[in-house]
């Protein structure tokens, strides 16, 4: 039995039960149409434009997707297509967003002669330049019928009856569906954008009623729309036609398109706010028209109205440029018509995007601000500092490669991993020579300790070096069978940076080559002025037992739209024999001048994932600030765009660890140690420490609230050891 439209006060209490829904209208960049978005041919292309793209609409504000479902490819690949809508799904989820599906669009009739039963799969036709929509509209003359929709012909109902009657009952009651819009511009013949009010009505009664009859718990909507043409004076907001009038009838929550200028808007909105239910703009931005981000967005958040503009990022349908029947007009066609970011990412306008992240919270200082202040101090009772290794100063030749005396060096960067066996192994870099500079063998190199009381003593147990090389940013995991991966930089400056992966399988004894992450290799100076490095790798172990591993990248300074640095991730589906592709976590579209670095990542016991990273901000080469941030992803591989949420009291080499009493902690080369107990919303310090200051710390979670803390503590005669110390939140 078919459910009724929705009450008002059902359709309100769905409504608040959201939080303010700002969306897009997304097609990727790198797909002309609807069919190239969904067929077999070039899908896995397709998916990293989207999940590139996505991210970018995550860092915006954007919280969910207006798309027009692909009844032909439905039609022709229906087991592919319901297989990539599903991972769609699942991706869309990951970035915190719903999808609000189109099933059938009058916007796009056009002459009979062009329809065709079996769209054409495959590679798509290149776009012509400067046309809307990426190619000139088509000629009607002569046509038989100039506005052809297949619903015309009622032949063609059983097969779209077929079609609602599957999406909307399979994902009737799926939360990452936000709405069904059963009919895109009722009405509109897509001649000239004037209507043609009678050919689709019947249709979309009948859709309506398919969609209803599978009772899904997301409402139903279809958009009045022919209000733009305040131009010519054809009709003003709130007068709807009648195909319109029936549409709002239909709708349990009542949507609308509007691209005028913001009095218009507001006469608009006062219009449909007398039909008593909730109001989805489901397009809007046409600069041209003065309908623009700066005001439209704010009206929108002001009166609580769920909005969906046109277009993210600019692409192969061209819908920055004005439409084609518009050209001629008195208008200013200097500014896009529609989209916000250009294809290599960067945003066309930078006061829109503010506007959006301001608007959406979104808006966290780019920059960071070490001065920020945390809201109070926690005790910790620490037990006694335990020395884990110490190498004496020494007389050395002189600086090496980056300028630093090696005598003085004497141990930093511990990182630490408690094994299946009880002890406890950490790894951390040395300078027990006069570096490559002097000597063809010297460098850096790693070395490893071993503890079998729990931290109290340390024995050295071996070490690792790349002759002629600086090895460094040591980390460890244990593989499920006991094996034991390191991952390390090995670098020589300007000239040559590696990113390796060791093995060893007898508790970190021997280590072997293993696997490279990822490199630059070029002749001795070409790497440097900009530096063109990988460095500071981290492991961790995804939920579904894949190895990944994030690091710092500046290689894409190299090309547009050249960011400084980044923070980028890899996969290894094989324990890190081999990796994937890049994923990008950390970069800002709006400040690619800013460097996030030093990522520390690890799974929250809600199940998502935390990455703390430094953002520095370098003038004339010179550091300002290397503010703490943290990013959050639900499932550690898809990261929205943007550096992340400032943390105060924090500067410089980050490290995040979550205790087993849920609190989560975060220290780093500032010498504090911040606190949150409420994910984040609030941060306090602990009042007294062990060590005077840190440089490269790191934390591990023990039972409760205890928790070591790891530190290259500084020495009085110069240089740093490794030490530990346990403490216990009180």
């Amino acid at each position: 039995m078919a459910s009724r439209i929705w009450s008002k006060e059902q359709a309100w209490r769905w409504y608040r039960e959201r939080d303010w829904v700002v969306g897009c209208n997304f097609i990727p960049s790198d797909c002309s149409g609807t069919l190239e978005i969904w067929q077999a041919y070039n899908h896995n292309e397709v998916r990293k434009t989207m999940e590139k793209e996505l991210a970018l609409a995550a860092y915006t504000g954007i919280n969910s997707l207006r798309m027009l479902l692909p009844y032909g490819v439905w039609q022709h690949e229906h087991d592919g297509f319901m297989q990539r809508f599903d991972a769609f799904l699942d991706l869309i989820e990951a970035y915190g967003m719903t999808l609000m599906p189109i099933f059938f669009d009058d916007c796009g009739r056009g002459p009979i002669e062009q329809a065709s039963g079996k769209p054409r799969f495959g590679k798509q036709p290149e776009p012509v330049p400067g046309h809307h929509g990426g190619f000139p509209s088509r000629s009607r003359e002569h046509s038989a019928d100039p506005s052809y929709h297949m619903a015309d012909n009622r032949n063609n109902w059983p097969e779209m009856e077929r079609f609602v009657k599957e999406m909307v009952g399979k994902y009737r009651e799926d939360k990452r569906i936000l709405a069904w819009d059963i009919w895109n511009e009722p009405g509109n013949s897509g001649a000239g954008g004037y209507g043609n009010v009678n050919k689709s009505l019947e249709a979309m009664e009948a859709a309506f009623a398919w969609a209803r009859e599978m009772d899904p718990v997301q409402p139903l909507t279809a958009a009045p729309w022919d209000f733009y043409h305040d131009y010519f004076e054809r009709c003003r907001p709130g007068e709807l036609t009648p195909i319109e009038e029936r549409a709002v009838a239909l709708s349990d929550v009542v949507s609308f398109h509007y691209y005028g200028p913001i009095e218009r808007s507001e006469q608009l909105i006062e219009a449909f706010q007398a039909y008593g239910r909730p109001l989805f703009i489901t397009e809007w931005l046409h600069r041209p028209f003065a309908n623009h981000v700066h005001d439209h967005l704010p009206l929108y958040r002001k009166e609580g109205i769920a909005c969906f503009h046109w277009g993210l990022v600019n692409g192969k349908t061209q819908t920055h440029e004005p439409w084609d029947w518009i050209q001629n007009m008195d208008l200013d066609f200097s500014s896009w018509q529609h989209d916000l970011y250009n294809r290599d990412g960067s945003p066309y306008r930078h006061d829109e995007i503010e506007t959006f992240r301001k608007l959406t919270g979104k808006d966290a200082p780019r920059n960071g601000d070490d001065s920020m202040n945390s809201a109070g101090q926690i005790s910790v009772s620490w037990e006694p500092p335990v020395l884990i290794h110490d190498i004496p100063a020494f007389e050395d030749l002189g600086v090496d490669a980056r300028y630093s005396h090696p005598g003085k060096y004497g141990s930093q960067y511990g990182r630490m991993v408690f094994l299946k066996n009880g002890t406890w192994l950490t790894v951390y870099t040395i300078y027990d020579n006069n570096g490559y500079t002097y000597e063809a063998s010297g460098g850096n190199k790693l070395e490893f300790a071993i503890s079998r009381d729990e931290g109290q003593t340390w024995e050295r147990l071996s070490q690792l070096g790349h002759p002629s090389r600086d090895m460094d940013n040591g980390q460890l995991i244990e593989l499920d069978n006991g094996d034991l991966l390191l991952s390390c930089r090995s670098v020589r400056w300007h000239e040559s940076y590696q990113l390796h992966v060791y093995k060893s399988t007898d508790g970190g004894r021997t280590w072997a080559f293993w696997s490279t992450i990822d490199e630059l290799n070029g002749s001795p100076g070409s790497l440097g002025n900009p530096d063109k490095g990988v460095y500071e790798p981290h492991f961790y172990r995804l939920a579904d037992g894949r190895l990944s591993v994030m690091y710092a990248n500046e290689k894409h300074v190299i090309e547009p739209p050249y960011y400084s640095q980044i923070i980028s991730q890899k996969i290894s589906e094989d324990d890190g024999r081999t990796w994937g592709e890049e994923i990008w976590v950390a970069w800002d579209p709006a400040s690619p001048h800013l460097r996030p670095g030093m990522p520390v990542w690890t799974r929250l016991q809600d199940g998502r994932y935390i990455v703390v990273l430094e953002v520095v901000h370098l003038v004339m080469y010179q550091c300002v600030s290397a503010a703490i941030t943290y990013k959050i992803s639900n499932d550690g591989v898809h990261w929205e765009a943007g550096n992340g949420t400032p943390i105060p009291a924090q500067h410089g080499g980050p490290y995040v660890e979550q205790l087993q009493d849920g609190t989560w902690m975060v220290t780093s080369n500032s010498g504090q140690i911040s606190v949150s107990r409420d994910s984040g919303a609030s941060w306090q310090t602990i009042a007294s420490l062990p060590f005077a200051s840190h440089l490269w710390p790191s934390l591990y979670a023990l039972d409760g609230s205890r928790f070591l803390l790891l530190n290259s503590a500084a020495r009085p005669e110069g240089g740093h050891n490794i030490q530990m110390c346990i403490g216990q939140l009180k």
